[in-house]
């Protein structure tokens, strides 16, 4: 079974978000119905993770359980919300509006880590330059782009947001109860996956008022926009339960999990899409970044 050394969070934590992005500019393209999607991101990507799950162990400790049907149940709404608003407003201002987030992370693990919360106090230093790094990462996601947001895209993501800071607490809680980083990242991405899919069946039946036709799923676009979506999804759940798992406090993966705008600034380049993005804003994420990376390895 391969390790990982836990200093090398960092690593996995910005390939995670570079996947991470290629989850938000699949629907950017194909413009689906979020639910046929999610049937997708719930079933199809514990489909993945089980072979794996089962040859590696499962986790004893019962708290990894709760974390995960929690985070489930949130993730399953916070996803679909995502991928609708990828579809309405664009995969940029989507990406930028979700990390103000991260400061929910960041201050409820002081307040649930006590021993954590006692070193970082006891280091000002450090302090302050993971408060300065979380700042102005999140000031330069919100001026990484030169379009407005409108306030339909704000009001719309605004469950997103509080919901982005809880999932990192959840995802970080399951993964210290995991005991292991490889097998518990696999458990997580396939229990985590499969809540996910039945959240998503039953929100289906009776919000949208439809049929869960799982055929739908395998019809054309849904089957090419659903495979490459699992690809993207079970690469960034796996490298990001790593990061978690390595990582003080998980709000440092929230902060490299903001680099999403930059990754789809790129793509947006390459294509040839038309791309806003604020050069000096993106240097200013990179420098807060690396100041975290700094003082947190």
């Amino acid at each position: 079974m391969p390790t990982f050394e836990l200093g090398t969070w960092w690593q996995f934590g910005l390939f995670s978000s570079f996947m991470a992005a290629g989850f938000l500019l699949v629907n950017q393209h194909y413009k689906l119905r979020s639910s046929t999607l999610m049937l997708w991101r719930g079933f199809g990507v514990a489909a993945v993770f089980a072979p794996f799950m089962f040859y590696t162990g499962l986790p004893t400790d019962p708290m990894f359980y709760y974390a995960v049907v929690a985070q489930g149940i949130i993730v399953s709404i916070h996803d679909r919300l995502s991928i609708e608003s990828t579809a309405r407003f664009g995969a940029g201002i989507t990406s930028r509006l979700l990390p103000v987030g991260i400061w929910i992370t960041f201050v409820l693990w002081l307040f649930m880590k006590p021993a954590y919360r006692a070193s970082l106090f006891d280091n000002p230093e450090k302090l302050l330059a993971v408060c300065v790094a979380l700042f102005v990462a999140v000031i330069a996601m919100f001026f990484i782009r030169k379009d407005a947001i409108s306030k339909e895209a704000a009001l719309f993501l605004l469950p997103c947001v509080l919901f982005f800071g809880l999932i990192d607490i959840f995802n970080k809680t399951a993964m210290d109860a995991a005991g292991d980083a490889v097998s518990g990242a696999y458990a997580y991405g396939c229990l985590m996956s499969l809540v996910v899919g039945v959240c998503t069946v039953i929100f289906r039946r009776f919000s949208e008022h439809k049929k869960v036709a799982f055929a739908e799923a395998f019809q054309g676009r849904a089957l090419k926009c659903g495979v490459i979506l699992i690809i993207f999804m079970v690469t960034a759940m796996f490298a990001k339960n790593i990061a978690m798992f390595g990582t003080a406090n998980p709000a440092y993966v929230g902060l490299l999990a903001l680099s999403c705008p930059i990754w789809i600034a790129g793509y947006n380049r390459v294509v040839g899409h038309q791309d806003k993005t604020n050069l000096w804003a993106g240097m200013l994420f990179v420098l807060s970044a690396a100041l975290l990376i700094a003082f947190t390895r």
